[in-house]
């Protein structure tokens, strides 16, 4: 029984997929991040809440009560 070469196993493929994704962004921590939100207005936090997925769903009432 062959099993192919390693670099065909899925596992390996989603790594690879994973690791070029990673490499397209910046790395930050979690205090950057933190900070960057703790700068950011009310109007501009309530924004950012608004479009950030949560549970799996998108909420969408903030933007279309403008």
């Amino acid at each position: 029984m062959e099993l192919g070469s390693s670099s065909d196993s899925p596992l390996v493929r989603a790594g690879l997929a994973f690791t070029a994704w990673q490499s397209k962004i910046d790395i930050v921590s979690l205090a950057e991040i933190k900070s960057a939100i703790e700068q950011l207005s009310f109007e501009e936090r309530a924004q950012l809440a608004a479009c950030t997925p949560q549970n799996g769903t998108e909420k969408s009432q903030f933007r279309e009560s403008k």
